[in-house]
């Protein structure tokens, strides 16, 4: 979502750089129209819409690039704790294994 922003705002920077007017307005309702279907960005645009009276385009760039680094650092958080849970299974396995080893060879003998 952080290169779909960027690129989006990197389309207004050009449209603006060719002379021609941008209206807040506009590019918040472009912006948020944008965005995926997604659960969180429904929240997100509702959230915007109903706490603000007046609208300028930084603020709603800045609040929507917030939400991206806060869902990638949570995502992030959710993958290394799954990668440490993975990697406790996995010595409690290996550990099971050699135990059910050194059990199976007694009862074997």
């Amino acid at each position: 979502m952080s290169d779909h922003i960027r690129s989006f705002l990197n389309l207004c920077h050009h449209i603006i750089k060719a002379g021609q007017k941008l209206e807040d307005i506009h590019l918040i309702h472009a912006m948020l129209f944008s965005l995926s279907c997604l659960t969180i960005w429904d929240i997100v645009k509702q959230n915007l819409l109903d706490k603000r009276k007046t609208f300028i385009f930084n603020m709603v760039t800045t609040e929507l690039i917030a939400v991206i680094n806060q869902t990638e650092r949570d995502c992030q958080a959710e993958k290394t704790e799954k990668k440490g849970k993975a990697k406790q299974l996995a010595l409690f396995a290996k550990s099971r294994s050699s135990d059910t080893r050194g059990l199976l060879g007694v009862v074997c003998t």
